[in-house]
């Protein structure tokens, strides 16, 4: 799941001199505060979107899957990313999505599948085909949410790294 928040440095020539002479200070300092926000961002999809609207935590999986990755700069960028659903928690991307397909359920352990039908009786089946699950994200949300927070941040750090130099 990838959702990007593009932060784009505007100033004038002397902030642009400023950032060409000394832009690993400004760099490092910048990728300090973003895997900070980073953290932030991760602690506030698992208070508030996994444990109980949109999702429910039963297990713990999809929460425990929500990681931080180590901020990097690749050329002119600085790349802070919050994971989720992983390998232990796959569903979680149909939960952000939303399903693609009709998917049959069978019976294993009994012969038969039981449920109740929408007028109250029971219903006896080997197999049925399951609507697709309609979406409930808690990533982009989450980064919508928190948007303002992130580029304030990081506008502040920009800032500070500024005032050092």
């Amino acid at each position: 799941m990838n959702y990007f928040l593009k932060f784009t440095l505007a100033g004038g020539d002397r902030l642009v001199q400023k950032l060409r002479d000394t832009p690993s200070t400004i760099r490092s300092v910048i990728s300090m505060d973003m895997q900070l926000l980073m953290d932030q961002l991760a602690v506030y999809i698992r208070a508030r979107k996994l444990t109980g609207s949109p999702l429910q935590s039963r297990t713990g999986k999809l929460a425990a899957s929500v990681n931080v990755t180590p901020t990097r700069i690749e050329g002119n960028k600085i790349i802070g990313e919050v994971t989720a659903a992983d390998n232990t928690a796959f569903y979680g991307r149909v939960h952000e999505r939303g399903g693609s397909a009709f998917y049959p359920i069978m019976a294993v352990h009994r012969r038969a599948l039981h449920f109740l039908g929408g007028d109250g009786q029971s219903v006896f089946a080997r197999t049925v085909q399951h609507p697709p699950a309609f979406a409930r994200p808690f990533v982009a949300p989450s980064l919508q949410e928190n948007k303002a927070d992130i580029i304030a941040g990081l506008q502040d750090a920009l800032n500070e790294a500024l005032r050092k130099e």
